[in-house]
């Protein structure tokens, strides 16, 4: 892997569970993006990084959220796979139809 002098190095301090920092980070992007400055391209500096805040509740509150989104996320992608599944027996149904009405079987 390479980086540049830009990069920023985030470590969780005790009472950090980093998952959850994962999470808390990356609903942020927006966010943090808007937050970049720069000419050639944008840059989050190490003070604009400070100056994000981070709700911090205690851990067992922070495991508990970083498993119900887990839990959430695990769902929408089966709900996604599903869909899909859906979508192609429905073009399947389609092309099936649209033969017969083709050959005059309907």
């Amino acid at each position: 892997m390479c980086t540049n002098q830009g990069f920023k190095s985030l470590i969780p301090k005790k009472g950090i569970f980093n998952r959850y920092l994962y999470w808390v980070l990356k609903g942020s992007i927006t966010e943090l993006q808007n937050m970049g400055r720069g000419c050639t391209f944008d840059e989050l500096s190490k003070g604009l990084l400070a100056s994000f805040e981070i709700p911090v509740p205690p851990v067992q509150e922070q495991r508990r959220i970083v498993a119900r989104i887990e839990e959430l996320t695990r769902r929408a992608e089966e709900a996604r796979r599903v869909l899909h599944e859906i979508e192609d027996e429905l073009d399947r149904f389609t092309r099936s139809l649209l033969a017969k009405a083709f050959r005059g079987e309907l």
